[in-house]
C-alpha cells in the first residue's frame, strides 16, 4: 500500500515537473531575450560567487564580501562599456582601411575579384548592422533585466527559496531536494566552464601578445566570455582576431592565429577541459553535442544557453523520479 501511494506521489510530481520544464521552454521560445537575460544572470551569479567565497573564507564580516560582489559587477560593466566598443570600432577602422587600400601589382581580373569581395563584405556588415538596430529594443531590455537581476539576486533567492515547496502537491520535500540538487549540479558545471574559459583565454592572450596582434588583452576577455556560449562563442571571438591579424600581418597573420586557435582548442578538448568537466557533468560528450544542436536549432541563441542545463535537468529527473517509479511498479 505504501509503495502504491509513493508511486502516485511520484506520478503527480512528474507531471508537475514536466509542466514546469515545458513552460520554461515555451517562454524561451516566446520571450528569448528575457529568458536569456535570466540565464546569463545566473551564470554571472556563479562567477560572482567565486571571489565572494574566497574572501568569505578569510574574513567573518560581510562588508568585504559585498564589496567583492559589486566590484565584480563593475568589472563586467567596464567590459561591456569599454572592451566591446573598442573592438567594434577597431573592426570598423580595419574595414575602412581595407576598403580604401588600392590593389596594386595584380592583374585586373584579380583586382576586380578583390573589389567585389570588399563590396560584399561591406554589404554584409551593413545588413548585420541593420539587424542589430532592429533588435536594439530587445537588447536594451535584456541588458536592463540582466543588470537588475544581478543587483537583486540575493533578494530573489531569499524570496524563491522558501516557496519552492508550494509548487508541488504530494511530496514537496523530495521535490525541493531535487530542485536544489539540480541548481548545485548546474553551478558545478558553470564553475568548471569558468575555469576552462579562464585557462583558454589566458593561453589565447599570451599567444596573441607574442604575435603582436592589437588589443590582445581585450580579445582575451572576449574569449573568456565566449566560453559561456559553446561553439558560437568560439566563432564570435575568433572573428575580430582574424580581422586584426589580417590588418597587422596579412595572410601570414591569419595562418598564425588559426594555428593558435587550433592549439588552444585541442588543449581544451583533450587535456584540461575533460579533466575539469568530466567529474562535473558525468554525461557523454556525444549527448551534449546532440543536445546543443537540437536546442540551438529550435530556440536559436537562448537554446545555446540552456542546452547543457536542460540535459542536466533531464538526467536528474530520470534518475530521481522515473527510475524509482519503475522500480516501485516492478516491486508491486
Amino acid at each position: 500500500m505504501v509503495q502504491g501511494v509513493t508511486q502516485k506521489h511520484y506520478l503527480r510530481d512528474i507531471l508537475l515537473l514536466i509542466f514546469y520544464f515545458s513552460l520554461f521552454l515555451f517562454l524561451a521560445r516566446a520571450v528569448p531575450f528575457v529568458i536569456g537575460a535570466i540565464v546569463i544572470a545566473f551564470y554571472f551569479s556563479v562567477l560572482l560567487e567565486v571571489p565572494r567565497e574566497i574572501i568569505a573564507k578569510r574574513t567573518k564580516t560581510k562588508l568585504p564580501v559585498i564589496l567583492a560582489h559589486f566590484l565584480t559587477i563593475i568589472l563586467l560593466a567596464y567590459v561591456a562599456v569599454s572592451v566591446f566598443p573598442n573592438i567594434v570600432w577597431k573592426i570598423v577602422d580595419t574595414f575602412k582601411i581595407v576598403q580604401s587600400t588600392p590593389v596594386r601589382m595584380l592583374p585586373n581580373w584579380i583586382s576586380s575579384i578583390i573589389d567585389e569581395i570588399k563590396n560584399n563584405v561591406s554589404a554584409f556588415a551593413m545588413k548585420l548592422l541593420g539587424k542589430v538596430i532592429n533588435l536594439l529594443p530587445e537588447i536594451v531590455t535584456m541588458i536592463t533585466l540582466l543588470i537588475a537581476t544581478l543587483i537583486g539576486l540575493e533578494s530573489i533567492k531569499a524570496y524563491v527559496r522558501p516557496r519552492i515547496r508550494k509548487l508541488f502537491l504530494d511530496d514537496p520535500e523530495k521535490a525541493e531536494k531535487f530542485v536544489f540538487l539540480f541548481i548545485q549540479d548546474v553551478k558545478r558545471f558553470v564553475r568548471g566552464m569558468i575555469l576552462v574559459s579562464a585557462i583558454s583565454a589566458t593561453i589565447t592572450t599570451v599567444g596573441l601578445t607574442l604575435l603582436n596582434i592589437p588589443s590582445a588583452l581585450s580579445l582575451g576577455v572576449v574569449t573568456f566570455l565566449g566560453g559561456f556560449f559553446p561553439i558560437v562563442g568560439l566563432i564570435v571571438s575568433s572573428i575580430p582576431m582574424y580581422i586584426f591579424a589580417l590588418s597587422q600581418k596579412g595572410p601570414t597573420g591569419i595562418l598564425w592565429v588559426t594555428l593558435l586557435l587550433v592549439a588552444v582548442n585541442q588543449l581544451e578538448s583533450w587535456i584540461y577541459g575533460p579533466k575539469i568537466q568530466s567529474s562535473n557533468l558525468r554525461i557523454h560528450w556525444f549527448i551534449l553535442v546532440v543536445a546543443l544542436g537540437i536546442f540551438a536549432s529550435l530556440l536559436d541563441f537562448v537554446g545555446i544557453l540552456i542546452a547543457f542545463p536542460s540535459v542536466i535537468f533531464l538526467r536528474n529527473f530520470w534518475n530521481e523520479y522515473v527510475i524509482p517509479t519503475q522500480q516501485n511498479g516492478t516491486q508491486k
